[in-house]
């Protein structure tokens, strides 16, 4: 399918986890990716693993100066924008932490997974794919709504 074929879209943190995949993932559908990290060299290995439908730039998304440089980039080498994956951040989730299940012992990791409907960790191109249909001209009915990507945690955890 190439429902992004002459769309191009900025995925900031884009270098790695849900925002590489969500990058693999419109490109596979025919975007044109660019993506955004704090430092030259893990960008420039993001973007030569992506292929040539991908750029990078170096931008740090919690400096707003570079923020509205990064939009002049993309202007002129794109001309326009067609999405934006607001990836890039950094933030604590609190009460319940989140860990990768490699950094959990057996039991830590069972108790955690325990908690959410779907009884595991969520994988990149499950938000990849989510990221790719609210992108879509599938979705253009779709305002103002927020999607949680949690496997059923918020609608499990008592208020």
């Amino acid at each position: 399918m190439n429902r992004f074929t002459g769309k191009t879209v900025l995925i900031t943190g884009g270098t790695s986890g849900m925002g590489l995949a969500t990058a693999h993932r419109l490109i596979t559908e025919g975007a044109r990716v660019v993506i955004t990290g704090r430092t030259r060299t893990r960008v420039d290995a993001a973007v030569h693993g992506l292929g040539p439908n991908a750029s990078g730039v170096v931008a740090d998304a919690a400096d707003l100066g570079a923020v509205g440089a990064l939009m002049e980039t993309v202007r002129d080498r794109h001309g326009h924008l067609d999405s934006l994956f607001a990836n890039a951040g950094t933030g604590t989730f609190l009460p319940f932490p989140m860990y990768p299940s490699a950094a959990l012992s057996t039991a830590q990791a069972k108790a955690l997974t325990g908690q959410i409907v779907a009884g595991r960790f969520g994988r990149p191109e499950e938000v990849a794919a989510a990221v790719a249909f609210l992108a879509s001209s599938d979705a253009s009915y779709i305002n103002g709504q927020d999607l949680i990507i949690d496997g059923g945690l918020v609608g499990a955890v008592p208020v």
